[in-house]
């Protein structure tokens, strides 16, 4: 919104205007599950980290299993928030073509991006799975932790992507059938 000299009157309308290239505010939902968990792995990651770096450097006596955990602790962290970012539609993206194309062009590029991302996500669920099979036996050198059980985030977060990578599609298509119009203001997902 503008900044004015005056507030506005109670009760007034203090929406601004629709414009298809305007991002909208921070909706991030702060209790979704993978922005918890998310959140609670990072500060987790950051301590085995810090810890590392005390044992190391400060006792001359580094914990093998810290650096192990965080290394594995780091892959859980962006494969969760990953989740999120798909979920919300909000990765990083070339918006100055949002300004060069027109509504219709742009669901269309993006629709392409989504097609794209959907087999790219299919075939990691697959190549996931495949993985988490083939680690039956393997574990971890310090934790001793089964590695199959660290590597699991990888078709799981895959195919929750990829659903909402499908939800994403959907939206762009019932786009594409009002031609091209921009989505309202109310519930869009950073498009």
């Amino acid at each position: 919104m503008a900044d004015h000299p005056h507030p506005p009157a109670p009760g007034a309308d203090t929406t601004e205007p629709a414009d298809h290239h305007a991002r909208p505010a921070d909706t991030t939902p702060r209790r979704a599950p993978e922005y918890i968990i998310g959140s609670l792995a990072l500060v987790a990651f950051i301590a085995l980290a810090a810890l590392q770096v005390v044992t190391r450097y400060v006792f001359n006596s580094p914990l093998d299993w810290s650096e192990e955990l965080a290394a594995h602790l780091l892959v859980w962290l962006v494969f969760i928030r990953a989740i999120g970012v798909q979920r919300e539609d909000s990765h990083l993206r070339v918006e100055m073509l949002d300004e060069w194309l027109s509504p219709r062009l742009t669901n269309l590029l993006r629709l392409g991006f989504d097609v794209l991302a959907l087999l790219t996500l299919l075939a990691l669920t697959w190549g996931g799975y495949l993985l988490y099979q083939s680690l039956v036996f393997d574990k971890l050198p310090a934790l001793r932790w089964r590695l199959r059980d660290v590597m699991v985030i990888v078709p799981i977060a895959s195919l929750l992507m990829a659903v909402f990578t499908l939800g994403h599609i959907r939206r762009r298509l019932h786009l594409l059938a009002r031609h091209g119009q921009p989505e309202p203001s109310e519930g869009s997902h950073h498009d």
